[in-house]
């Protein structure tokens, strides 16, 4: 297995995230749809609007019911 030095940063708003992206310009962004301040969507809508060059990847669940 190849081994790549990775450094893992959880921005926890959107707000936080966008700043960071601007700033440092990550090779991946793992994207969460809910977001306490925007959803997924603006966020990625943001993304666009800033730069072309970095598709995220994003994934959400959802609690359907107690228990599950």
């Amino acid at each position: 297995m190849l081994s790549v030095p990775t450094i893992l940063l959880k921005p926890k708003t959107g707000e936080e995230g966008l700043e960071f992206f601007l700033r440092h310009y990550p090779d991946l962004i793992l994207l969460d749809f809910n977001l306490p301040d925007t959803d997924g969507l603006e966020f990625i809508a943001e993304l666009k609007v800033n730069s072309d060059r970095l598709p995220p990847i994003s994934s959400t669940t959802t609690k359907i019911r107690d228990g599950y």
